[in-house]
């Protein structure tokens, strides 16, 4: 799957959403890797790539990766719910330390 260019942007996404739901965010990270860069903009991807650095523990990826989403896209309320979430799970994280 990561190398082959004949999967469509949609269909990587749903790939990408399908990892991350039986926790394989690795691979969804994969299935990302691949598409082309006007496509790395795009909000949905984004916020898939967000929730996998998310599940990885990288939250200050997973912000920037929202960061870039909300510009992208600053009515999609789902990535900025997503973004409020880990920044306060990002914060918790360190108080921690």
């Amino acid at each position: 799957l990561a190398s082959s260019n004949s999967v469509t942007e949609e269909r990587r996404i749903q790939i990408a959403n399908r990892n991350l739901e039986v926790g394989a965010a690795h691979e969804a990270l994969q299935a990302l890797a691949v598409l082309p860069g006007e496509a790395s903009g795009d909000a949905d991807v984004l916020l898939a790539r967000a929730t996998a650095y998310a599940a990885l523990g990288n939250y200050g990826e997973a912000l920037n990766q929202c960061a870039r989403g909300v510009e992208n896209d600053p009515k999609f309320s789902r990535l900025r719910l997503r973004c409020a979430r880990w920044r306060t799970a990002s914060e918790s994280k360190s108080d921690f330390k």
